[in-house]
């Protein structure tokens, strides 16, 4: 029951909103988006070519002796 009260408080509080924060919200959060995107991509590429080294350093690190 508590739930149903909750989104229908956020639904009013939403709705009281001007479209023109609702859409200033949108494009900000599509170019932060892109920045992050752009900044993730090449360590995402760099740890999918070095990933069968990761493996091996860390098979190697847990063997005792």
């Amino acid at each position: 029951m508590t739930n149903a009260f909750i989104v229908f408080v956020m639904r009013q509080y939403a709705s009281d909103l001007p479209d023109a924060l609702i859409e200033a919200g949108r494009v900000m959060r599509g170019a932060a988006m892109a920045i992050s995107t752009d900044a993730t991509l090449p360590i995402a590429a760099q740890f999918g070519f070095f990933q069968p080294y990761f493996v091996k350093d860390l098979i190697a690190a847990a063997v005792k002796g």
